[in-house]
């Protein structure tokens, strides 16, 4: 009944996610072209991390490129090197709050601090260089502390 019901549809992908045919959508997503495939594949993951198929959900979002929803799953699932991946894609893709959060769940406080100096947010730098990473102060927390006073 439910093979019927996705032939005679005319939104098969659609119908196929309501079903949770999580395969059915998948093979959807994946025969999409790529400009309007991305909204299939995020919906592929939200409908896969509602059935607990995380794997699946994974899967989607790196193809949906979705740097926040790879986020929040690596981080609940304890995967530090999935968080750390993400922190490095975010980065690549301009993401910078992004980028800054798997840094500081994993306690990577100087690389949180190189950061903040890549993206000349020297304040910032400072901040948490002198509170997290004094070895760091160097790069950018001097600076802003001797211009300000």
């Amino acid at each position: 009944m439910r093979q019927l019901a996705l032939e005679i549809s005319t939104d098969a992908d659609h119908f196929a996610l309501s079903l949770d045919a999580l395969d059915i959508g998948l093979s959807i997503a994946e025969q999409t072209p790529a400009p309007s495939n991305k909204i299939k594949w995020k919906t592929v993951g939200d409908r896969g991390l509602s059935n607990w198929k995380f794997t699946t959900a994974q899967r989607a979002y790196e193809h949906a490129g979705d740097v926040g929803a790879l986020f929040l799953l690596g981080f609940a699932m304890y995967d530090t090197s999935a968080v750390k991946e993400v922190g490095r894609l975010a980065q690549g893709n301009v993401l910078n709050n992004i980028a800054f959060a798997p840094r500081w769940q994993t306690g990577d406080a100087r690389s949180a601090v190189d950061l903040f100096v890549g993206t000349a947010r020297a304040s910032s730098a400072a901040l948490l260089a002198r509170t997290y990473a004094p070895s760091r102060v160097g790069q950018g927390g001097e600076r802003v502390g001797r211009g300000a006073g």
